[in-house]
């Protein structure tokens, strides 16, 4: 997804014969194509890898405005998220993220200490801070949520705190599957109240 790239940037580091590298960058990328994107004045202060990145970034676009400090790590086969952001502003139909509501748009505080990649394996804690949703011309306003996930004995647990629910889910469960299973018993034991799609 990431096409050509445009910067003025200073890299301090080494690559070996491997083509493993590490860097210290410092300096501006003008501009970079991410998911036909292109996005532009990205500010870059931060240690590089193959597989890591630990730093800070700050995006002055024209559809995001972002700063972001911390660590992301692939190393392994489940990575790991270290850090702290914050978004003033993203438009999620420019960026290319929601292709059919042109209102939509996200703006939000974070800070983050978890391994995983998808729903079914994250492990760790995401909190969220004044958080502006917008969708379908609506807005949805969040003061605070805590997402906390660990795995006790085969047993999965989340725990959701926020400003409008709280809630715990404890047990051996996918949500991968969970969501279409509830969507296929409430089809077929109230049909007259939920519309199969």
């Amino acid at each position: 997804k990431i096409g050509s790239v445009s910067l003025n940037v200073q890299a301090n580091g080494r690559m070996d014969a491997s083509k493993q590298f590490y860097f210290n960058l410092n300096g501006l990328i003008h501009s970079i194509l991410y998911n036909n994107y292109n996005y532009q004045n990205i500010n870059i202060d931060g240690e590089l890898t193959n597989k890591t990145f630990n730093g800070n970034l700050s995006v002055n676009d024209n559809n995001i405005q972002m700063d972001f400090r911390g660590e992301m790590n692939f190393t392994d086969t489940v990575p790991v998220f270290k850090y702290s952001a914050d978004v003033k502003h993203a438009n999620l139909f420019r960026l290319n993220f929601d292709k059919k509501d042109t209102s939509a748009s996200v703006a939000f505080q974070s800070t983050a200490d978890f391994v995983g990649n998808n729903i079914d394996n994250i492990k760790g804690e995401i909190n969220l801070l004044n958080s502006t949703i917008r969708k379908n011309n609506k807005q949805i306003e969040i003061n605070n949520l805590l997402l906390f996930t660990q795995t006790v004995n085969d047993t999965n647990r989340i725990i959701l705190r926020s400003s409008f629910a709280d809630a715990e889910v404890w047990g051996t469960y996918k949500f991968n599957e969970l969501v279409p299973s509830l969507k296929y018993l409430a089809n077929n034991y109230l049909p007259s109240v939920v519309k199969d799609t």
